[in-house]
C-alpha cells in the first residue's frame, strides 16, 4: 500500500513539473518573464566556437562609414576685370580640397558546410554572427570646398611685386601686368603669367584670346579654358557672323573729355572709343586699332565684337608716352576692321603733352 502511495505520488510530481516547464517556456515566448528577448536572441546566434566546419563571410549590406583623409590647399586663378581701372587682372583664391573615404560595411555571417546524406554536393548553412560585422569596398573621392579670397597678400607675378586686395584681386595701378598690350600683335594669342604665392608652388597660368576671323593662328584649342579668354572676361560676342555684317551705319567717336585736355609723358591716361550701330544688323569681330608714329599711342587694339542694332559699345584703352620722347602734340587714328573686311569709319585726333 506504501509503495502504491509513493509511485502515485512520484507520478504526480512529475506531471507538475511538466506543467510548470510549459508555463515557463509559454512566459519566456510572451516575453513576460525570464530573459529579454534580446538576450534570448543573442543566445540563440551561434559562434564559431560551436561551429565545426565554419568560416565568416559577408552578408546584408549594413550602412557606410565615412571618414576624412587629407585636407590639400590648392591656389585657385581667375581673370577678372579691375573695379578701379576697368582692365583685366587676376584674383587670387585658396581653393580646399577634402579628400573623402568611404567604406561599406557588411553583416558578419558564419557559413557551415552541411554534408547531404546520399553522399550528394552537400549545402551551406548561414547565421548571423552578432556584435561583428565585415568592412568592403573602399571608395575615395575629393570635396571641394567653397574658395575663399587670398586678401591682403604679397604676391609674385612674372617676377613683379603685387599686392591682392580684400577680394583678392591683384591691384596694378601702374599698369605693370600689360595683358591686353602682349595681345595687340594679331598673330599672338596667348600670354603665360607665373605667379607665385608664399607657401604655395608656383603656378603657371595662360590667358587665351580667340577672334574665328578666318586665320589658323586664331583657332580655339580644346585645351583652352572658357573662362580665361580675354574676350569672356569682357562678356564680348566675338562669333563670326555667316551673313553680311553691319558695316555703313556704325557711329565711331572718341570721348572728348579724354582727349581735351593736356596729358603729361610719363603717366597712363585713358582713352575709350564708343561704336553706335544705327543699322538693322549686328557686328561681326568688330576691332579698332590705333595708328600713330609715336610708339607708345601706335598699334593697340580695340574690341567691340558684335553689336546688336540700335545697341552701343565702349572700350577703353591706356597709354603712356615715354618721356624721353620729348613731343607736345601727337596725331593719332583709329582705324577699324572685322571679319569681312575692312571698315570706311575711321577717328582722327590730336593728343597734346606737357613734360
Amino acid at each position: 500500500m506504501r509503495r502504491g502511495l509513493e509511485i502515485k505520488a512520484l507520478v504526480l510530481l512529475v506531471g507538475m513539473l511538466g506543467a510548470l516547464t510549459a508555463w515557463r517556456a509559454e512566459e519566456v515566448s510572451l516575453d513576460n518573464v525570464g530573459l529579454s528577448e534580446m538576450t534570448i536572441w543573442q543566445i540563440s546566434q551561434p559562434s564559431r566556437e560551436n561551429l565545426d566546419n565554419a568560416d565568416k563571410c559577408r552578408g546584408s549590406f549594413l550602412r557606410t562609414e565615412v571618414k576624412k583623409g587629407n585636407l590639400v590647399k590648392k591656389l585657385k586663378i581667375c581673370l577678372v576685370l579691375s573695379k578701379a581701372t576697368g582692365q583685366p587682372s587676376f584674383q587670387l583664391l585658396m581653393q580646399d580640397e577634402q579628400e573623402v573615404i568611404e567604406t561599406r560595411v557588411y553583416e558578419a555571417l558564419i557559413r557551415k558546410a552541411v554534408n547531404n546524406e546520399n553522399r550528394g554536393p552537400g549545402s551551406y548553412e548561414y547565421r548571423l554572427l552578432p556584435g561583428e560585422c565585415v568592412y568592403g569596398e573602399e571608395s575615395v573621392r575629393t570635396v571641394q570646398l567653397p574658395p575663399k579670397p587670398l586678401a591682403n597678400t604679397s604676391v609674385r607675378i612674372n617676377a613683379m611685386e603685387f599686392v591682392t586686395d580684400e577680394e583678392g584681386i591683384v591691384q596694378d595701378s601702374d599698369m605693370r601686368l600689360r595683358i591686353l598690350d602682349s595681345l595687340d600683335t594679331l598673330r599672338r594669342r596667348t600670354m603665360d603669367f607665373i605667379v607665385e604665392v608664399p607657401g604655395m608652388p608656383s603656378q603657371l597660368y595662360t590667358v587665351f584670346r580667340t577672334m574665328p576671323q578666318r586665320r589658323d593662328y586664331d583657332e580655339k584649342l580644346l585645351d583652352e579654358p572658357a573662362e580665361q579668354d580675354i574676350l569672356q572676361c569682357y562678356h564680348l560676342n566675338f562669333r563670326q557672323s555667316l551673313m553680311q555684317p553691319e558695316q555703313n551705319e556704325l557711329a565711331c567717336s572718341v570721348e572728348s573729355e579724354q582727349i581735351s585736355g593736356l596729358l603729361r609723358t610719363g603717366e597712363w591716361f585713358p582713352i575709350t572709343v564708343v561704336v553706335a550701330n544705327h543699322g538693322t544688323r549686328q557686328t561681326s569681330c568688330l576691332l579698332g586699332r590705333t595708328f600713330s608714329r609715336i610708339p607708345g599711342l601706335n598699334g593697340k587694339l580695340f574690341y567691340f565684337g558684335a553689336i546688336a542694332p540700335g545697341s552701343t559699345a565702349r572700350f577703353t584703352r591706356y597709354f603712356k608716352i615715354a618721356p624721353e620722347e620729348l613731343v607736345n602734340q601727337a596725331f593719332v587714328e583709329v582705324r577699324f576692321s572685322d571679319s569681312w573686311s575692312t571698315l570706311k569709319q575711321r577717328i582722327p585726333f590730336d593728343l597734346r603733352f606737357v613734360h
